[in-house]
């Protein structure tokens, strides 16, 4: 691991060396139309000549800060603030000044993931009305430009536009739904920082550090490591991690000038094309480009839709989604900040008889990412399409997103979960489960029978059951299976099931059982 810091450190201060000079400079998520965060002291940082005196005016305040010798950069925290402030953010330096205007208080919100996060909002559904509710000028947006890098840089390419029925079109469809709906009913100005990436795993996100800690049996990090060697961009004796960060290291040093910018960020695909099989598969290269130039900008929290392209390795999704949120919060060191995240939406043909699914288990991997602390989840298992990973009905998934915030954050007095199963009981022939977020009672969504119950006896084979309401219970059966032992509910890639509560919200997918599983084909 010295090796590892000290590679890291290295290619840090040559990525500094492009961005250190000496007038004061700020980097790119500071600029006219940007939201600060309410509430809570706001990092202001940049970077000048060393000896300069730098400072900072926004409204009545007026801070000060010295150059680090060693970096060039400087940093001050702007007191709280509350929302709907607004005016120009000034920094001064000894040779020059930047000023940035239209700056407002309000609520920032980081939305992350792969395409189901990208999605435009002009390709959502009923966009022609929506973009009647667009003109918002109290909602800003920035988008990350995407591109990978080979360690972390110092800052990234985009800049904050006002919300409007134009900027909207192209923005993420659930970062814009979810922050017209927080504006609305928290009167507050919104930012919105999407940074976001189709077909992308989590590994993408996360730091070296965190990569690392996932160990070598990571399955997405196995495979990275097979497909590199394959591809002969390993040495024989570089199979541990840090001989795949010193190989990506010395691939990245070779790259020619057009294809690499001065500051070491990598353009894709063209940059990328070649020297990996699959360019967005380099790990810590989305979090290195384009999450860590963002830290520490003060957030109010972070949106995540992410995890399909992790099918593969289902049963290590738990722990890696535990790791991300756990290294993004070190990365802001503003504490446990909400995470709030999108469980995968049904998608894939039906099937006849219950089977065993790599998406049933993502779901369960991101019901067990509840028991960190601070997060929510929002239940999609209602609104996807058989046929389209990219489900068009962005609003419900942005609305439930929405629920968790309201409620989980601003204290609101809602409902913002649907039934999650809390625990069972075999009675007879028969099992009973218990469930928390019950209000208004359980209920089929239709008003017919309860639909996508399985049940299964000690040899493990699951059979269709009855399901029916007792009170906030639900007792399952089935005349197939005399003595049960397990249930399982909505568990396929795209189930039939039709389960909420009294607020109309799904109840997330769950089995009872811990037995190993057949991934779906």
């Amino acid at each position: 691991m010295k090796f590892l810091r000290a590679l890291v450190a290295a290619l840090a201060a040559l990525a500094f060396a492009g961005i250190a000079q000496a007038e004061v400079s700020l980097p790119a998520i500071f600029g006219n139309h940007m939201v600060l965060q309410r509430g809570i002291k706001v990092p202001v940082w940049g970077w000048a000549q060393f000896g300069e005196r730098v400072i900072v005016k926004f409204g009545k305040q007026e801070k000060h800060a010295a150059v680090d010798k060693a970096t060039g950069r400087w940093m001050v925290l702007l007191d709280p603030m509350e929302a709907g402030q607004t005016g120009e953010l000034i920094v001064l330096g000894n040779g020059n000044s930047v000023k940035f205007t239209d700056v407002i208080v309000g609520d920032v919100w980081l939305a992350s993931g792969q395409s189901n996060m990208a999605f435009e909002s002009k390709s959502a559904q009923n966009w022609a009305e929506e973009a009647k509710r667009a003109e918002l000028p109290q909602i800003r947006f920035f988008q990350v430009t995407r591109t990978l890098a080979a360690a972390p840089q110092q800052d990234c390419r985009g800049h904050w536009v006002v919300c409007d029925a134009r900027t909207a079109a192209g923005f993420s469809a659930v970062a814009f739904f979810f922050g017209r709906e927080i504006h609305e009913t928290q009167k507050t100005p919104v930012g919105l920082i999407d940074t976001s990436w189709g077909a992308t795993a989590a590994q993408l996100w996360m730091s070296a550090g965190a990569i690392h800690s996932l160990g070598p049996d990571d399955g997405y990090l196995a495979r990275y490591r097979d497909e590199a060697q394959a591809a002969k961009m390993l040495d024989a004796v570089d199979s541990d991690f840090e001989g795949q960060l010193r190989a990506r290291l010395r691939r990245a040093a070779e790259w020619s000038a057009d294809q690499r910018h001065g500051d070491g960020r990598l353009d894709a695909p063209a940059a990328v094309e070649g020297w990996f099989p699959t360019y967005k598969r380099m790990t810590s290269g989305g979090y290195s480009a384009m999450i860590a130039p963002l830290a520490p900008f003060a957030l109010k929290g972070v949106l995540w839709y992410q995890g399909e392209s992790n099918d593969n390795w289902p049963e290590q999704y738990t722990n890696v989604m535990k790791t991300l949120i756990a290294d993004w919060r070190r990365t802001w060191s503003q504490g446990d900040f909400p995470f709030l995240f999108v469980q995968l939406a049904n998608f894939r043909e039906t099937k006849t008889e219950p089977s065993d699914s790599g998406w049933a288990r993502i779901r369960e991997a991101q019901l067990q990412t509840l028991k960190a602390p601070n997060t929510g989840m929002a239940v999609a298992i209602d609104v996807g399409e058989a046929g389209q990973i990219h489900p068009k009905n962005k609003q419900a998934v942005a609305h439930r997103l929405a629920l968790n915030a309201r409620a989980l954050i601003y204290g609101e007095k809602l409902e913002y979960s649907g039934p999650i199963c809390e625990s069972m009981n075999v009675e007879g022939s028969s099992i009973r489960l218990r469930f928390t977020h019950t209000t208004g009672g359980l209920k089929a969504k239709d008003g017919s029978e309860l639909k996508g119950f399985a049940i299964a006896g000690e040899d493990q084979k699951f059979v269709w059951a009855d399901a029916k309401v007792d009170g906030e219970t639900i007792i399952v059966s089935s005349p197939r299976v005399a003595k049960p032992v397990a249930v399982r509910y909505a568990w396929a890639g795209n189930p039939i099931c039709n389960l909420i509560n009294g607020a109309g919200l799904p109840a997330s997918p769950f089995r009872t059982d811990t037995w190993p599983l057949a991934q779906e084909k």
